[in-house]
Parts: C-alpha cells; sequence; structure tokens
C-alpha cells in the first residue's frame, strides 16, 4: 500500500492536524500504465479511532492496510482527539469532517465522490461518531460499521431511562444543556433518517459479549428500537472485549458485509 500521515492546516480547527491516507497499491500481474490511469478513483472508508487513540491507532493496531488492499479500497483515518466527533470547545470536530475534511480530501486525492462508493465505519468513540455521520448524511455513505458502542440518546438521558455518560455531558456542555444537545442524540437522528426518504446505508453493528463498557447491552436497546423505526441492519453479539483483537477482526466481518453480501 501506499500510505500518508498528511500534515495539514486546519481553518475550522484553527490549527494543525494530521490525515492517515490508505491508498491502493499495484496489485502483482496488473502494469504501471494500466493501474496508473488519469483520473481512476477508489472507493472510500472514513475510519475513526476511539477515544484516547489518533489517526496512526488503525494503521498501527490492526491490519487495515492488508484488508484494504484485497479490496482496491482507500482508507481516510482523521485525528479527532476526544472529541466524539462532535463540535466541541475550540475544537469543531463535526464541522471539520463534513466541510473541509471531505472536500480536501476528493480533490487532493483520487477518492469516488460517489455516495455508492463511501463507507464509514469506527470503535468505540468512533463508533459513535459513525453512527453519528451515516444517520445525519444517509446520502454520503453506501454503508457503515460501528464496533463497541451502543447508539446513545439523549432524550433517552432526560426521560431517566439511560444513565448519564461522560459523552452525553461533553455535548450538553458545549450545547449549553440536555435538551439543547438533543439534536445529536442518535436515536432521533435514526428515526429523522428513516423519515427523510433518502437512501438508507448498509449498517453494521458489532460488540463484544465481555466488553467491561457494557457496549453489547447498550446496542441490543439500540436494535430494538431500530425494529421499532424500521432500520434494518446486521447486529453480531460475539466473544470478545474492548481491544484491538475485536476490532481487527469485525473490521474484517464489516468489509465483508459492505462488499461481499
Amino acid at each position: 500500500m501506499a500510505y500518508f500521515s498528511f500534515k495539514m492546516t486546519s481553518a475550522l480547527l484553527h490549527g494543525n492536524t494530521t490525515v492517515d491516507i490508505i491508498l491502493p497499491d499495484l496489485k502483482r500481474g496488473v502494469s504501471p500504465k494500466d493501474f496508473y490511469t488519469p483520473g481512476k478513483k477508489f472507493k472510500v472508508l472514513w475510519l475513526l479511532h476511539g477515544g484516547g487513540g489518533d489517526s496512526s491507532d488503525w494503521v498501527r493496531k490492526s491490519s487495515i492496510e492488508r484488508y484494504a488492499c484485497d479490496r482496491e479500497l482507500m482508507v481516510v483515518m482523521p485525528d479527532a482527539r476526544n472529541s466524539s466527533y462532535n463540535n466541541i470547545d475550540g475544537y469543531p470536530m463535526w464541522d471539520f469532517m463534513n466541510d473541509e475534511l471531505m472536500p480536501l480530501v476528493y480533490s487532493y486525492f483520487p477518492a469516488s465522490e460517489k455516495r455508492e462508493d463511501n463507507y464509514v465505519a469506527g470503535l468505540s468513540m468512533g463508533g459513535h461518531g459513525t453512527c453519528h455521520w451515516a444517520f445525519a448524511h444517509p446520502e454520503k455513505f453506501q454503508g457503515m460499521a460501528a464496533m463497541s458502542c451502543g447508539p446513545f440518546s439523549i432524550v433517552r438521558i432526560m426521560k431517566g431511562e439511560q444513565p448519564l455518560d461522560n459523552r452525553a455531558m461533553m455535548i450538553a456542555k458545549y450545547n449549553g444543556d440536555l435538551e439543547a444537545a438533543a439534536k445529536e442524540d442518535h436515536w432521533e437522528l435514526a428515526k429523522q433518517m428513516m423519515d427523510g426518504g433518502d437512501p438508507v446505508p448498509k449498517m453494521y453493528f458489532a460488540a463484544g459479549t465481555e466488553d467491561p463498557l457494557k457496549t453489547a447491552r447498550d446496542m441490543k436497546m439500540f436494535e430494538e428500537y431500530a425494529k421499532e423505526i424500521g432500520l434494518k441492519g446486521k447486529f453480531e453479539y460475539d466473544p470478545g472485549s474492548h481491544n484491538w483483537e475485536f476490532w481487527d477482526e469485525h473490521i474484517q466481518h464489516a468489509l465483508a458485509f459492505f462488499f461481499d453480501e
């Protein structure tokens, strides 16, 4: 693979940031003249890291390069700090992803802008970012995969049906209060997506049954809600914890779901 650690100055983030990018490599038996064709565009996987991680996590800790190479897939991995892929004080990551990162990638790299060629996936915090991005913008993605996260509901938190967690508190702080933050509620966004008339991305969810963060429990609650609103997805509950062994295995499941099923 061709691997870039791309340094850029972001107007929206008010400073420097890093985006790690994998580009498909020349396959054995294919001539450079045939492979490096001007105007050639690749399918794109927008791949999001978890809390405490950075843009290099997936390359350093999984075999995503091999998996992407096998499918001639471009992979874009932004550095989100601990923003949860939301706008937070002084770090508007959500705006950056939609209004700066995507246009930059489509302009600078051989990335296809077509919806049917774009996919988003992530683990833990990146799984929440994946849900937010895919539910809020189904017109951008053909498929999504959220691993080791349960889509959260600020509305349910307000009703006392779900515990208040750090992520919800952070989003509430940025928006002013929980009620104002309800516009970023994953459950509400999923319902709006189903009612909106746009094509719905293929949806894959995976959680480890031994995950100490109880993500399988939270994911099952969302699965029941998904049935209520008519959202169809693949939900996998497999032995495993909140670790790279689980994520490396299940990103392979996600790619197979996207491209083989």
